[in-house]
């Protein structure tokens, strides 16, 4: 877990060290990253970096909260769902470099952990979708429908950010807006 103060000498302390491990990160693996090389690299001693992170994965979340608070989620024009996770993918599109970095170090697992940390649900709008269901299983639905938008997420970034990000909210569409028909041979 990272310090959640907005002091804005403790704020700045955590940037120098997140910048200073991010840059670490574009040039060395994850694993031979070590806290002394952090510290050197920003500049601050090692009772700083422990009084503000307990583990280099909680820079890796810190930077991930910075990048990610700053997402639009609503631009004119783009009220609905499907507009939001347009955004959704257009800021990860922009931020392909953190992505490749977590790909790289086998770390993609942080962005789902993060989401359900957080317990961040997109905004929904049941009226998107083409099918109804039992209210009672909302919480469900909404966790279910965010955690395969952040899947996604993951998948774009391994197979190399292939699709356009009109492709993947149109996919994402597809998926959960396409009547599916399961049948089950349930004779023995």
């Amino acid at each position: 877990m990272y310090n959640k103060s907005t002091n804005p000498r403790v704020t700045e302390s955590m940037d120098m060290i997140s910048d200073a491990f991010y840059h670490l990160l574009t040039k060395d693996d994850y694993s031979a990253i070590t806290i002394m090389m952090i510290c050197d690299a920003a500049g601050v001693a090692r009772k700083t970096f422990y009084r503000n992170f307990e583990t280099k994965e909680d820079i890796l979340e810190y930077i991930y909260y910075k990048k990610f608070k700053t997402i639009e989620y609503t631009k004119k024009g783009r009220e609905n769902f499907f507009d939001t996770l347009h955004n959704f993918y257009d800021f990860w599109y922009h931020e392909k470099q953190f992505l490749d970095i977590l790909y790289k170090n086998k770390m993609l697992y942080i962005l789902t952990n993060i989401f359900d940390a957080q317990s961040y649900v997109f905004p929904f709008d049941k009226r998107n979708f083409n099918f109804n269901y039992n209210t009672d299983f909302d919480p469900y639905f909404f966790e279910m429908m965010t955690a395969s938008a952040v899947k996604m997420v993951e998948i774009w970034t391994k197979r190399g950010f292939k699709e356009s990000t009109d492709e993947l909210v149109d996919l994402y569409h597809q998926f959960f807006t396409t009547p599916v028909m399961l049948s089950i041979d349930n004779q023995a």
